[in-house]
């Protein structure tokens, strides 16, 4: 990727920040969604908000697969509420599109105090709308910059920000961002206007067709429709809750018997992973995922350090790798499958677990 770096950075950008997680080939094709998405491609601003657990990434990911558009990823975190952080990744990812873009910008983040943000975004706006006619934007199309995980985003700068980049639209960009909570910025007024695309927590609940056809793909035995609707029901078409179904409709023989015990809201969604998900695994697995939930984002080599792990067979690309291969809440961040990052409410889970059987200092030391 060819993720561009700052002139002097007084930090260094985290690339994988602005990868675009990988889709499972597991992945059932959503349609209506993504031609909800494709048809709002040209307005300022599309909102994808829902619990964790939801699909938002997936469904956002897979889009992009075929968007005939140019598009970016940014995945952010609790340090983007910096508004000079937020606005060195957000022009970092449009330059992984556009090499040489919002060098104005840019310039104004070197300075020794940074300018109001009324004037960061006017900068910015011109220089976006300078790239209308690059040949990469044929036929008036824009390109889509998706913003992961806004929820994060804490303070009022970052949404001053966005607020006057949708308050004077430009006609080259499209913003995408998912976010579990209503983000602080005019969504009334776009919605009035038209100019905003939503999909909600109704709209990425699986139906009952999605998921039997979920459930025979990835336990690749024969479900019913009776089975498909119960568990749709009890799920509510969470598609979290339908995982944790799979992962133990694989080791079950009688799936009337679970399907009736079952149950996958966020309500007994820890004790059920702790309880039927962990208690799957082998020590050494076990381990590994407690002692790496402290990374937000996993490689081999990062891995090996929190564990200690010194042997060519046990090695932390290869823990990854099966994790993965097992659907074990993780997702992959790159096409390379080298750096991935575990399931937000499974990553919160296994800290819990790690801060019970570990002491403050075994902590510290990992």
């Amino acid at each position: 990727m060819n993720a561009a770096k700052l002139k002097n950075p007084s930090f260094s950008l985290i690339q994988t920040k602005l990868y675009r997680p990988a889709v499972s080939d597991n992945l059932i094709r959503r349609p209506r969604l993504t031609n909800l998405l494709n048809n709002g491609r040209n307005l300022p601003l599309t909102l994808v908000l829902a619990p964790a657990g939801s699909g938002k990434t997936t469904l956002l990911s897979d889009w992009l697969d075929t968007c005939p558009c140019p598009s970016a990823w940014l995945s952010l975190d609790e340090s983007d509420s910096d508004l000079d952080v937020f606005l060195s990744y957000f022009i970092a990812a449009i330059r992984t599109i556009f090499p040489e873009a919002c060098e104005q910008t840019l310039a104004l983040l070197q300075v020794a105090e940074l300018p109001p943000t009324k004037v960061l975004a006017g900068t910015l706006i011109n220089e976006i709308e300078g790239l209308h006619n690059h040949p990469l934007l044929a036929d008036e199309q824009r390109f889509v910059l998706v913003l992961d995980d806004y929820q994060l985003i804490s303070g009022q700068e970052v949404n001053e920000l966005l607020i006057d980049l949708l308050r004077h639209p430009s006609q080259t960009m499209s913003l995408a961002i998912s976010t579990r909570r209503d983000p602080a910025l005019p969504l009334n007024k776009l919605r009035a206007g038209g100019l905003l695309t939503e999909i909600r927590r109704q709209d990425l609940r699986f139906s009952a067709k999605e998921t039997k056809e979920y459930l025979q793909r990835s336990t690749e035995h024969p479900v019913s429709d009776s089975v498909a609707a119960v568990l749709t029901d009890k799920t509510e078409g969470w598609i979290t809750g339908l995982h944790l179904a799979v992962l133990n409709l694989r080791h079950i023989s009688d799936s009337d018997e679970f399907v009736a015990s079952f149950e996958a809201s966020e309500r007994y969604i820890m004790d059920y992973l702790v309880d039927e998900v962990l208690s799957r695994q082998s020590a050494a697995v076990e381990e590994f995922l407690l002692k790496t939930s402290v990374l937000n984002r996993l490689c081999g080599p990062l891995c090996e350090a929190v564990i200690n792990l010194d042997t060519p067979v046990c090695n932390g690309q290869a823990y990854l790798e099966w994790l993965e291969q097992t659907d074990l809440f993780i997702v992959a961040l790159d096409n390379q499958q080298q750096w991935f990052r575990y399931h937000h409410l499974f990553q919160l889970l296994l800290q819990t677990r790690l801060e019970r059987q570990y002491s403050r200092d075994e902590i510290a030391e990992i």
